[in-house]
């Protein structure tokens, strides 16, 4: 009998408890899936994927990493993005119907905010090299005249264009705000930087290919997927060997690119039409920022 009445509170307890920690756990992990859905789905992981291979070029080239240049490459990266894949695809981007739409459009517009503002703090060269890379993403969707295509519909100029804006924003802006003059070796760089966009962007060609219009070209409706994967492979073996040839082929100063181009190997391999939700849009939009993370483990390493 005392017995029962010693461990009676602790009974219940027990199983009072059990029923809050599962209600915890399960929305906790409800949170989490809808923080994660709306960081992916409003562009914020592309921002930080750009930005990161713009943090690349700084410690390449020993730059300092400016706020200003920073804010701006990440928030109209955010604002370009979400403006391709809501404003074209919806009657109106200024009249949305849901809150998570409502909500991305509002991140759109302080990110428009936010580029206002780094503008008063950015030289006038970064900021006409800007407006073309604007330019050219915004002929990506919309056509110029009605008899001519945009950049997106003309046949196998996707994938380039694409690739272009990249490079020229992760390595053309750093040097242009530093106003360093552009050498061979700042070519070397964007190249770098062109090829191994080309092949990031094979994953999600081949994930797109059900959705896309045949009439765009894209590698998977030109050459297959197959076809595809060769160019991402060849892309990667470009990057390898440019920065190979750039180091006096020194294979000891390879171990960072050559990790990083040996899993962005197995990414594409792996890359099918059918993938996980978060497999393009998540992991391999990660593999900037492994990349960046890696050109730093080296470079304190090195020091």
């Amino acid at each position: 009998m005392l017995r029962d009445i010693l461990f009676r509170p602790y009974i219940s307890t027990k199983f009072l408890t059990l029923p809050c920690i599962i209600f915890i756990e399960i929305f906790q992990q409800i949170l989490f899936r809808k923080l994660l859905s709306f960081y992916v789905q409003s562009s914020l992981h592309v921002g930080l994927a750009v930005v990161s291979l713009m943090a690349i070029t700084h410690l390449e080239f020993d730059l300092t990493l400016g706020f200003p240049l920073v804010f701006f490459v990440f928030c109209s990266t955010v604002l370009t993005y979400n403006f391709i894949k809501y404003a074209t695809a919806a009657p109106s981007f200024f009249y949305v119907i849901g809150w998570r739409q409502k909500s991305i459009r509002a991140l759109s517009y302080f990110c428009g905010f936010v580029c206002f503002l780094c503008c008063f703090y950015l030289p006038a060269p970064t900021l006409w090299v800007a407006i073309g890379l604007g330019v050219i993403s915004f002929l990506y969707v919309f056509p110029l005249t009605s008899k001519i295509q945009s950049f997106r519909h003309v046949k196998y100029l996707k994938i380039i264009i694409v690739a272009v804006v990249w490079s020229s924003t992760a390595a053309v802006l750093p040097l242009v705000t530093f106003q360093l003059t552009l050498t061979w070796c700042h070519l070397r760089f964007w190249c770098v930087f062109f090829f191994w966009t080309l092949a990031t962007m094979v994953p999600f060609e081949i994930r797109d290919i059900k959705w896309d219009d045949p009439s765009m070209r894209t590698l998977p409706h030109s050459i297959g997927i197959r076809g595809a994967k060769v160019v991402g492979f060849f892309s990667i073996l470009c990057v390898f060997f440019i920065e190979l040839w750039y180091h006096k082929w020194t294979w000891s100063s390879m171990i960072g690119t050559g990790l990083v181009c040996l899993v962005t190997l197995c990414v594409l391999y792996a890359s099918k039409p059918k993938q996980s939700r978060y497999y393009a849009a998540f992991w391999v939009e990660a593999l900037p920022v492994l990349w960046v993370l890696v050109k730093w483990i080296e470079r304190e390493l090195r020091f």
